[in-house]
């Protein structure tokens, strides 16, 4: 007699949901692949260069151990690291306040909102090359329009070498990265206050919250997710941030403005010592990397109430 027994109740959907499950990361395969070999390979060859011995022409020819990390420090790695650190920290902090403040302003029912939107949006819309040449010629200490404004407004009595050294330069390079910044960080930020549910505000209008206590209270805390990403975006770009620095001072005088990509660099393609700047790009990646799991895990204790 033919075996017409059933399977049993619940079996089906359970197969069907591991055979969806199956094509799905079958139909990711070729996305992973390409990401694999798109970061996977370039980490790989990191570790390589920055133990293994190179060439004039970056191509590693033996085993050198720590060698290259012993020989980091009497390059001035500690300078460079406090530099990045300052760097980072300086623009990072800025960079988030005055957006939540900006996209807070903006999300109001203002009239010409469009237009302050439009402002906001226009550092974005300039190549950061551009806007550091721009930067140099604006505080040059000859020719620069800085200088002529203030020496008109009788501000100053003489031009100020802006660029000459760190205690005026880096503010000025700061400043101009905070400006670049912030348009990203605003209409991301803007994004998540206009997610915040209108029965939450109508909610928190009904008794009484208004200003900074609404802010604070109510809509701060409904945007932690935009919060958490935009600060971690701008960790990353922030702390690999080169062309400001680079085209401005080249991270002079006597490296006094030189963070690590710019160390990196001149390791590499100044001094030709690939497996010294492979290592230093090593130790940035494991500083990067270390910050933003420190930030994430500090972020999900407290909750999100880091302001």
């Amino acid at each position: 007699m033919k075996n017409t027994a059933c399977p049993p109740k619940g079996s089906e959907p359970l197969m069907s949901t591991s055979r969806h499950r199956w094509q799905g990361l079958i139909y990711l395969m070729p996305a992973l692949l390409v990401i694999t070999m798109a970061v996977g390979y370039p980490i790989v060859h990191l570790f390589e260069m920055a133990f293994g011995q190179t060439n004039s022409f970056g191509i590693i020819t033996g085993n050198a151990g720590f060698k290259n990390f012993s020989g980091l420090f009497a390059s001035g790695l500690m300078r460079v690291i406090l530099n990045t650190v300052i760097w980072t920290a300086g623009i990072l902090v800025p960079t988030i306040i005055i957006s939540l403040a900006l996209a807070y302003a903006v999300s109001l029912p203002l009239k010409g909102q469009s237009f302050f939107r439009t402002i906001v949006i226009i550092p974005w819309a300039i190549p950061l090359t551009i806007v550091a040449i721009l930067g140099d010629m604006a505080f040059n200490s000859t020719y620069g329009q800085v200088n002529t404004l203030l020496l008109q407004l009788h501000l100053i009595s003489h031009p100020i070498g802006w660029l000459a050294t760190a205690r005026t330069s880096f503010p000025v390079m700061m400043i101009l990265a905070i400006w670049v910044s912030i348009p990203f960080t605003t209409l991301t930020l803007l994004s998540g206050i206009q997610a915040v549910p209108g029965e939450i505000l109508e909610a928190s209008a009904i008794d009484g919250a208004e200003g900074f206590y609404r802010f604070r209270k109510i809509i701060l805390p409904q945007i932690t997710n935009a919060l958490q990403l935009v600060v971690l975006i701008n960790l990353a770009y922030i702390f690999n941030s080169f062309p400001i620095i680079w085209i401005m001072t080249q991270g002079g005088p006597a490296s006094t403005s030189s963070t690590i990509t710019i160390f990196v660099y001149q390791l590499a393609f100044t001094l030709g010592q690939f497996g010294q700047a492979g290592a230093a790009a090593l130790l940035a990646f494991i500083i990067l990397m270390g910050l933003g799991v420190a930030y994430v895990k500090v972020y999900r204790r407290t909750e999100g109430n880091l302001l």
